[in-house]
């Protein structure tokens, strides 16, 4: 039984890498060479039906999750048949529940390895002419920020795709280090955002990685951290409302945005018109139980020339309120989980998350996968974490 466990885990562990390299080059231009794309929608296709073979040899996951799981998939595929959604939630939910009893570090570890090889792989591919390093010109109306700006795709369909990636590497390298992180390498992670901000022109991954730097530096040199005091429980849950309470805030933004008021008209402009935006989306498509498909809120919609960043707004749109509701419930329960477990890293990353979504989608995406993992894995004692044990100690019982 432990040989078949063994390779089960191994066969998982190889899978997930391979679904990372080919999902990252599914975003590249060499989706450009004729037939790329359809061999790398076969593999994905066959990485997904073993870890289907995974699921059924894994005799440890909780039925509970695996019914919470059934009846999220039902929506998932009424989604895609009813309305076009995208397969790519089924391929994530299968992923995520055969990752039961699969190492959390060494997930968050070939995460990381694997995106990085790839994304490498690619930028070293435009460099060398073998795909295209598409290039083109941002106009900015934003305060010093104003002006018109050449952006490098570094190899990619998108320019902010690298700088995103950046980021929510990072993000994956404190959850996976936590305060072993050395200040010699947190400065190489800001020289390495600033040159992909120089080729890329994306404000917010840059202001989010200084932002995340800086958090990660004060938590880092806090022994401990007052919402997991006992005595604080009312303060301590409410963080779980973070992402339910950043969906408050996104539909509200939207909904009652006006260009006839100031203050509205200023964020928005500070959002470089991702208010807007959303405002025109969200009244042009509305809210469906099943939503309205993977294109809808892009550029590949209805409204050709609107693009919803805001991820809150643009998974309610595209997966309906089912789905919609269910992601951030998943992110709630993860942000309790860090909570109970006392990991203030975790925390801390969810907290940029939540802000992160605010301006750039990524709930649906395979930069944010590995956290997903958690959620069938909450037992793992790479979620526990104790900065000074003794003194946390102390502090619960006071």
């Amino acid at each position: 039984m432990q040989i078949l466990y063994s390779f089960e885990s191994s066969l998982f562990y190889i899978m997930y890498g391979v679904y990372l390299a080919d999902v990252i080059l599914s975003e590249s231009n060499y989706c450009n060479i004729n037939g790329i794309g359809k061999i790398l929608f076969l593999m994905r296709i066959l990485v997904t039906l073993g870890m289907l073979g995974i699921i059924f040899l894994n005799k440890k996951i909780d039925i509970y999750k695996l019914i919470y799981s059934f009846c999220f998939a039902i929506f998932l595929i009424l989604s895609i048949i009813i309305k076009q959604n995208g397969i790519s939630l089924v391929f994530m939910l299968l992923i995520v529940i055969a990752s039961k009893n699969k190492s959390l570090e060494k997930i968050f570890k070939i995460t990381i390895k694997a995106t990085l090889f790839t994304y490498c792989f690619v930028y070293l591919s435009s460099l060398l002419g073998i795909i295209e390093n598409t290039i083109v010109t941002r106009q900015l109306e934003v305060s010093f920020w104003s002006g018109e700006y050449q952006r490098v795709s570094m190899g990619f369909f998108n320019a902010n795709q690298v700088p995103l990636t950046v980021l929510y590497l990072f993000f994956m390298y404190i959850v996976q280090k936590k305060d072993k992180i050395k200040y010699y390498e947190i400065f190489l992670i800001l020289i390495v955002g600033l040159y992909v901000y120089e080729k890329c022109n994306a404000r917010t991954p840059l202001l989010l990685l200084v932002l995340t730097c800086f958090m990660y530096v004060i938590m880092k040199n806090i022994k401990t951290v007052y919402i997991f005091n006992k005595r604080s429980s009312i303060y301590r849950y409410l963080w779980v409302f973070i992402f339910p309470m950043c969906t408050i805030i996104s539909f509200l933004l939207a909904a009652f945005y006006s260009k006839n008021s100031g203050i509205m008209q200023l964020l928005d402009a500070i959002f470089n018109h991702r208010i807007s935006l959303a405002h025109d989306a969200l009244f042009y498509y509305g809210i469906g139980i099943l939503g309205h498909g993977k294109n809808a809120g892009t550029y590949a919609g209805k409204l050709a020339d609107n693009t919803v960043d805001n991820g809150y707004i643009v998974t309610f749109i595209q997966s309906g309120i089912i789905i919609g509701i269910g992601i951030i419930l998943m992110w709630a329960i993860l942000t309790w989980l860090s909570i109970k477990y006392e990991n203030k890293y975790i925390l801390l990353i969810l907290l940029m998350i939540a802000i992160a979504n605010l301006i750039d989608c990524q709930f649906l995406s395979y930069r944010t996968l590995p956290f997903y993992c958690i959620l069938f894995n909450e037992k793992d004692s790479f979620l526990e974490y104790y900065k000074n044990s003794l003194c946390i100690k102390l502090m619960s019982e006071t």
